[in-house]
């Protein structure tokens, strides 16, 4: 369940990211919200899939939700 509820928190706050990436025209911001969501996005990968990991998933499940 928490691995499920990370996937979805990490969808709808890369939709957020993306919108405001796409809605600003400002290159500084741009610049920084692409280094910040590379970063983030690197630590929530690692999180994320060690809480896959440790579930007691099928490799199907596992390889979909990767």
């Amino acid at each position: 369940v928490i691995a499920m509820v990370l996937e979805l928190g990490i969808l709808f706050h890369s939709v957020v990211i993306g919108l405001s990436l796409g809605a600003t025209n400002d290159a500084c911001t741009i610049k920084g919200l692409i280094i910040a969501l590379c970063f983030h996005h690197l630590f929530e990968g690692i999180g994320l899939g060690g809480c896959i990991l440790q579930a007691d998933f099928t490799n199907v499940k596992k390889f979909s939700m990767a």
